[in-house]
């Protein structure tokens, strides 16, 4: 009797083993049958888009995959329900194969009284006096029931946003500018014999005006009016300056947030390279010849990079160089510019003698300064940007190269809309030059300071532009106006600052009021175009040195209490016209600057170093050109700058180096390879994903020896307590069994081959269970 109910339970074990095994066939089997479904009915909703498409193509020249436009009912345009019966079966059936993907296309619910909604986005873009394309008024999301007309939605969502606006048969004849005294109408050019009026586009196709009135809309769809030439190529952002005053905004605090003037300071206390660097990545011009190579400086927003090339405005992954984005701006720069960050926006000066003003998170430009109202067209855009103090307004300088002289404007820009609060026009003749050639202002409380080409700081109210004082320091101002930290009052802006003229001296000035006083100076170059940088008690100035009578680039260091220059270092020829780069670490204190020396590498100084400067990184030959830009970097202190090749350089420490400022690195600086991550930080990328994987699989095996553990625990408990009869015991063990094998089926969280060992190790130990409690039972009966 025993052998045949071991043989049984033997049997039973095998079954019971095969249980889950059985369960997950029957689960991965279900699965993939789901998928097929899916796929069948993945093919069949593209067959019914396929005929929708045929079907729809040959009335309104309009695809109604993407327009969700059906007619609407009226006396001239029949139901659908009257077609019927003139429509031959494959009409018929086209017919019920487009309402069926219409209604899956439309993702709106059922209302009480069982009519579907739809979801339809709409906006309206026209002009303004310029002729420049605007957006009148925000997106917006509308929830309509199906079927509604084309004109319902155009009223309800002109009413919404209070435009005054006039509707002929559902066509949109006319629209008010909601910014200016503009009404934009139909109207013909007999020059071009053409026409210009107010155009429907439902998903980016356009819809003819024709059929305006006879159109509903079935499905989720995007609407846009658009004002212009009937039939015309709608210009993408990257072909044409869109402006959109209502684009979001908001205050941010940038990592770099401009040329360092003013508030904008090149001292830092990020951790730049100390030793070797490796190019992280580039960005070349796509473009040959001189101008297209015009570069501007760059701002950095947490991991986002902008900056401005020709006409053309990009967003750059820090990280990767990958561009995420870029529009026109609208103008062009010329040379370089000097973009900053004000009000959650970057503002860029164009060679135009205007402003524009662009979100940092979709590159929407929120308004166009006004024109300049003279003759000139082309200015030189390479004065730095200062913002007032109070924030609302930002003042730009222009040059205007002449043939004897130079002449310029100032101007006080509104940040609300880039209106003119007031300009200064400088008045120029022969051999008297003027103008803000490579200079920038500063922000002193309620008050304005900027140096100019005449050789004079003037001081400016910054709400009127009107002159309040001039201090004469007798050669042009070709630099930033830099305030000394720690000795001016925010709030008045009295204090000390220090200005460099052309001729390579620093001079030292105090605010007093409206009061200018020189209080010293030092020569420290025989030419100098290079905007200071300050640290602790020391200056930080490049300039250009001829005493041995070569031109050799040149970085001084002065002490400011004392007014004497502490120490000048060398890199190559020409001059250094770039801010330096002031970082102070545990280890010293670093410099980085560029050089017009023609490599257009990066060098570095570390204060007091007796080896002088250090070229860290040379281009590749063919990038090898002269550089006046300043050296920046980001809160980590990867460092970004460019030079005169257009290219646009992101460099990074190399991994395990440590400083060598003492001795160059011997090997042949790496080459950069356009937008590709340094090795080193990939290779680091792929062992962090590796030693996670280890760790994950640990983890995993450390769960899968408790779970049995505590299964063998609890089985153990189990036939300890076991006092029932023989058959009982297998099948609460047969029980046990299935329940396990369906949860395991169900989630799959551990590996069959667990599955399968527990199953069988329940099924064993029902077997122990019942030979101990049979051989108790044979003792008890002797």
């Amino acid at each position: 009797m025993r052998k045949r109910v071991i043989a049984t339970l033997l049997s039973f074990v095998v079954a019971l083993s095969l249980m889950p095994l059985s369960a997950y066939a029957a689960t991965s089997s279900q699965t993939d049958a789901s998928a097929y479904v899916d796929e069948s009915a993945t093919e069949s909703a593209t067959k019914s888009t396929h005929d929708e498409r045929t079907s729809s193509d040959t009335g309104n020249n309009f695809s109604a995959e993407k327009s969700a436009l059906s007619p609407k009912e009226t006396p001239d345009n029949p139901t659908s329900s009257q077609k019927d019966a003139e429509q031959t079966p494959s009409e018929k059936t086209a017919d019920t194969t487009d309402t069926s993907s219409l209604d899956a296309a439309a993702k709106g619910s059922m209302t009480s009284n069982n009519t579907a909604t739809i979801q339809v986005t709409i906006k309206i873009v026209g002009q303004n006096k310029e002729g420049t394309t605007q957006y009148w008024a925000s997106d917006e999301s509308l929830e309509i029931q199906k079927g509604t007309s084309v004109a319902e939605v155009t009223e309800r969502y002109l009413k919404s946003h209070n435009l005054t606006y006039t509707m002929t048969d559902g066509k949109l004849v006319s629209v008010t500018s909601p910014f200016e005294n503009l009404t934009l109408s139909a109207q013909e050019d007999a020059t071009t014999q053409t026409t210009i009026e107010w155009r429907l586009f439902v998903n980016g196709r356009e819809v003819s005006q024709k059929t305006v009135d006879k159109t509903s809309l079935d499905a989720n769809a995007t609407l846009e009016w658009r004002y212009g030439i009937a039939g015309a190529a709608v210009p993408t952002e990257e072909q044409e300056l869109i402006l959109k005053p209502q684009a979001s905004h908001p205050e941010v605090k940038p990592d770099w947030g401009g040329y360092p003037n003013g508030k904008n300071s090149a001292a830092v206390d990020a951790l730049t390279p100390t030793g070797a660097v490796d190019v992280r990545w580039t960005i070349a011009p796509q473009m040959n010849g001189e101008m297209p190579f015009a570069v501007s400086d760059q701002v950095i927003v947490g991991n986002a990079l902008y900056f401005a090339r020709g006409n053309m405005l990009y967003k750059v992954d820090a990280t990767t160089g990958d561009i995420l984005k870029k529009v026109v701006l609208g103008g062009s720069i010329s040379r370089t510019s000097r973009p900053i960050v004000a009000q959650g926006m970057m503002i860029v000066p164009t060679e135009d003698g205007r402003l524009s003003a662009f979100t940092l998170t979709e590159l929407d430009c929120v308004w166009r300064s006004q024109m300049l109202l003279e003759y000139v067209a082309t200015y030189q855009t390479l004065s730095s940007l200062t913002v007032s103090s109070d924030g609302s307004s930002v003042i730009a300088g222009f040059t205007k190269m002449l043939s004897e002289s130079t002449s310029g404007i100032l101007v006080c820009v509104s940040l609300t809309d880039g209106g003119i609060s007031w300009l200064v026009r400088k008045a120029y003749g022969p051999h008297q030059p003027t103008g803000y050639y490579w200079s920038g202002a500063v922000a002193a409380g309620n008050r304005l300071m900027v140096g100019d080409e005449s050789g004079n700081v003037t001081l400016f109210d910054s709400a009127t532009g009107l002159v309040k004082a001039e201090l004469a320091l007798g050669a042009p101002v070709r630099t930033g106006i830099i305030p000394l930290p720690h000795t001016v009052d925010a709030s008045i802006g009295d204090g000390t600052y220090v200005a460099v003229t052309k001729d390579g001296v620093l001079h030292v000035f105090s605010k007093c009021g409206d009061v200018l006083n020189k209080t010293g100076e030092v020569s420290f170059a025989q030419e100098s175009f290079s905007t200071p940088t300050i640290s602790g008690n020391r200056v930080f100035v490049g300039g250009t040195d001829t005493s041995s009578g070569e031109a050799r680039a040149c970085l001084s260091v002065i002490n400011l209490e004392t007014l004497t220059v502490e120490h000048t270092v060398y890199a190559g020829e020409g001059r250094v016209q770039s801010a330096p780069l002031v970082s102070k670490q545990d280890s010293g204190t670093y410099v980085y600057f560029t050089s017009t020396d023609g490599t257009g590498g990066v060098w570095r100084y570390k204060l007091g170093d007796s080896a002088g400067a250090v070229q860290i990184y040379t281009p590749e030959k063919q990038y090898q050109k002269g550089s006046s830009s300043s050296v920046i970097c980001d809160a980590a202190g990867n460092l970004y700058y460019t030079n005169d090749s257009g290219v646009l350089f992101a460099l990074v420490a190399r991994k395990g180096t440590s400083d060598d400022t003492n001795k160059p690195d011997p090997a042949d600086p790496p080459k950069p390879s356009d937008r590709k991550d340094v090795p080193d930080a990939v290779d680091e990328h792929q062992t962090e994903k590796r030693v996670n994987a280890r760790q994950s699989d640990s983890t995993i095996g450390i769960q899968t020896q408790s779970t049995v553990k505590t299964t063998i625990d609890a089985l153990s408990k189990q036939t300890e307590k076991s006092q029932k009869s023989t058959v009982e015991a297998p099948q609460k063990a047969a029980s046990s069994s299935e329940t396990s094998a369906n949860a395991d089926t169900q989630t799959s969280s551990l590996p069959m081959r667990t599955i399968l060992g527990l199953t069988t190790i329940s099924a064993l130990a029902a077997i122990f269970s019942y030979l101990y409690i049979a051989d108790k039972k044979d003792a008890l009966n002797l």
